[in-house]
């Protein structure tokens, strides 16, 4: 009770310091001002960003410019500020020789009209690239026919927006020239929206941002986004139905389940590198705490391996702090006070989460919450590969296998595996085994080639062997390896291979950080413990859809 009281008291007074100190208006001089030049497109983003950098930070400066063709010689010079444009707009400078940093993407979608005739057959089906084509140069034949139900005579009725480069995207994605887009030019997105509302025949081709509600983070009423069958098999296959939710395109976006060809990047453009405090500040921000505005307003956020290494590319974080300040001797010692007090806050905060943590750890197979790099079981003399799979070579020449410490602490509880026959040939990086929980799977890529000798029998009645001893009893196959000396320039010692791991947990932290912030309800999983590490056993939080989204993201990625 007494060290609730004392922890109380310290805070109270900390507070109180800290607030006289910041009331003082000689404390509330602007430490400087950042000019951002925006095109049209992204205004909007532009000024969300600019209005809660500023609220997170008083007394920082930003102001707003939308783009002109009078102030676009000004931003090209040394000096000017910043510029945060589309790709469409970068593209037109290719002649300059300017400093440029993606912080955000953006989308290409095509539109049409919710009392388009054949909408429910369209949203089940889908439309390839080359079908869009097809009708893009043709919309009087029967590809045409397939989005409006009528005859060939009936033709679809093509609008795309008064930008040059953005069609000249467009073109290149259907592989039709300019000149034979059919379509009628409109000069705004709000009336291309409203004509696609009207129009049960039209088909607009657009930015995401042009036909979203962002209030409400859903399409404008009365469009829909025309899904695109990116195999070009004939239908909607599962993974590539992304349409359902706003989000969930977001997201499947992100995991390349829509065309590339159609994303588009977002920039921060200037002269030369950034070197002011101000402009680096802001930059830093827009990088971390303003990637979350990105959804909001129908763009893609970055990942946080790429957000980290332009973060570093931009030097040390600038903060508020290394900006000096007047204060008189009386508000220096009062801050002095409080920040010993916080400092001694903390730590006695901290001593308790420590001592929390070590009498409410949960349980797992090994008796942890929460793994990192630094935990895992890595034994020496084994050979690892990116699959997250090991080999080692017996004395009789045959090659053992199994899966690594680090994935099944991922799974969790192995319930069943899937094994190929003895005498099956494979090659390095083919589809070798399957784990599966209560229904979920992941399918797990050879780290070797050659022929398969024998399988772990106990695994078919005991397949939780793996998590229990991936290394011993845990093993898999026995393989006759058929080229193991070059195949193991690619492989990984124990100390490479710890190293490379470190890699693989930001990968992770990525991939569990997007996979969450796509789900809706009330449940969503914790994926990460207190310092960034990954809680044990995660993907068996996860529904069969995000094991899905983990094997082509991950697993075959790394492939």
């Amino acid at each position: 009770m007494k060290t609730k009281i004392l922890f109380s008291a310290m805070i109270v007074i900390a507070w109180f310091s800290l607030s006289t100190a910041m009331a003082n208006p000689e404390n509330q001089k602007s430490p400087g001002s950042v000019a951002i030049v925006t095109t049209a497109d992204l205004y909007d983003l532009s000024s969300v960003w600019v209005a809660a950098y500023q609220m997170q930070h008083p007394g920082r400066v930003v102001n707003v410019i939308r783009y002109t063709r009078e102030n676009r010689p000004e931003i090209l010079n040394a000096g000017a500020g910043l510029c945060i444009v589309s790709d469409d707009f970068y593209t037109s400078l290719s002649g300059e020789n300017l400093w440029k940093m993606v912080i955000g993407r953006d989308a290409i979608v095509p539109a049409i009209s919710t009392k388009n005739p054949r909408l429910a057959e369209i949203q089940h089906k889908g439309m390839s690239m080359e079908q869009l084509a097809e009708i893009i140069r043709n919309p009087g034949t029967a590809q045409g026919k397939d989005l409006t139900g009528g005859t060939q005579k009936t033709s679809v009725h093509l609008y795309l927006l008064n930008e040059p480069s953005m069609n000249e995207r467009v073109a290149k994605c259907l592989g039709v020239p300019v000149a034979g887009l059919n379509a009628t030019m409109v000069n705004s997105a709000a009336e291309l929206a409203d004509i696609i509302q009207k129009d049960p025949l039209a088909l607009g081709f657009c930015r995401l941002a042009n036909v979203l509600d962002q209030t409400k983070q859903a399409l404008i009423p009365g469009i829909a986004l025309l899904p695109i069958d990116k195999n070009g098999n004939g239908k909607l296959d599962p993974f590539e139905n992304i349409y359902a939710s706003i989000p969930e395109f977001l997201h499947g976006v992100w995991l390349g389940k829509y065309p590339g060809s159609l994303t588009l990047n977002i920039y921060a453009l200037a002269a030369v590198q950034p070197e002011n405090e101000n402009e680096v500040a802001f930059l830093q921000w827009v990088l971390a705490a303003g990637q979350q505005y990105l959804n909001q307003h129908g763009y893609f956020d970055l990942g946080y391996n790429e957000r980290e290494a332009k973060s570093a590319l931009l030097g040390k974080s600038i903060t508020l702090a290394a900006i000096p300040t007047r204060t008189n001797p009386l508000q220096t010692i009062m801050i002095l006070l409080a920040a010993l007090l916080l400092a001694g806050s903390a730590i006695v905060w901290m001593i308790k989460i420590q001592r929390n943590k070590k009498t409410s750890a949960g349980r797992s197979i090994h008796g942890v919450a929460h793994f990192n790099a630094g935990t895992l079981n890595i034994p020496k003399g084994l050979w690892f590969d990116k699959s997250h799979t090991w080999a080692f070579m017996e004395q009789n020449g045959m090659v053992r296998m199994g899966i690594d410490d680090f994935l099944q602490h991922l799974t969790g509880p192995v319930s069943r595996v899937k094994m190929m026959a003895p005498g099956t040939r494979v090659l390095k990086g083919e589809v070798i085994l399957t784990v599966i929980q209560n229904g979920k799977q992941l399918n797990i890529h050879a780290p070797v080639s050659g022929i398969i000798r024998t399988q772990n029998g106990l695994l078919g009645t005991h397949a939780s062997m793996i998590n229990q001893a991936p290394f011993t009893d845990g093993w898999v196959y026995t393989i006759e390896p058929s080229n193991w000396l070059r195949e193991t320039q690619f492989l990984f010692m124990a100390e490479r291979y710890q190293v490379w791991l470190k890699q693989e947990f930001i990968r992770a932290r990525d991939f569990f950080a997007t996979a969450t912030r796509s789900l809706q309800g009330e449940y969503i999983p914790i994926v990460l413990q207190d310092g960034g590490e990954l809680q044990d056993n995660v993907l068996s939080t996860f529904g069969p859809e995000v094991w899905e989204e983990f094997q082509q993201k991950f697993i075959d990625e790394s492939i």
